[in-house]
Formats: C-alpha cells, structure tokens, sequence
C-alpha cells in the first residue's frame, strides 16, 4: 500500500466477532495517529463512536447531516432513517 493518505473501508468490522471490533477500532486509531485518514462505510454504530470525530450520514443518496457522532444520532431525520425513531 505504500505511504498512504486516504484509506477507503467499507465495513470493516462486517463478520468481525463483537469481542473483537475493539482490536480492529484499536488498529485503525493506532493508523491515523501515523497519519493515514480513513473514509468508512459503515452501519457498526459501536465502531463508529470509538473511531470517528465526523460522522457524515446519507440515507438514500441523499446527505442528512455532518457533525460529531452525538449531533449526527441526534438529528431526527437520522433517528427516523437509521434508528427506526420517528421523528
């Protein structure tokens, strides 16, 4: 891969036992405090909150909001698209 800048993953943590999206979470910090910034795809919510500092959320093509994990979950049009909450 050489010297990266921009790493793509689209779920990373798919078919990852649970006692082990820690590990992986663990990896992927340990990546970006070296410098390698991370695009992730991905609907692990408990991955999610240990790795991101910008969630970008999209529901049918369409941007519903960017911020921090705790902006973007609560946003209603996030809570009714991903969380099943209405808003």
């Amino acid at each position: 891969m050489g010297n990266p800048k921009l790493v793509l993953l689209d779920e990373p943590a798919a078919g990852v036992n649970s006692t082990l999206i820690g590990e992986v979470a663990k990896w992927l910090l340990e990546l970006c405090d070296s410098g390698i910034n991370f695009l992730v795809i991905n609907h692990d919510l408990e991955l999610i909150t240990r790795i991101c500092n910008v969630v970008t959320v999209i529901a049918n093509g369409t941007h519903l909001t960017t911020g921090s994990y705790e902006e973007a979950t609560s946003d209603p049009r996030v809570k009714d698209a991903y969380l099943g909450l209405a808003a």
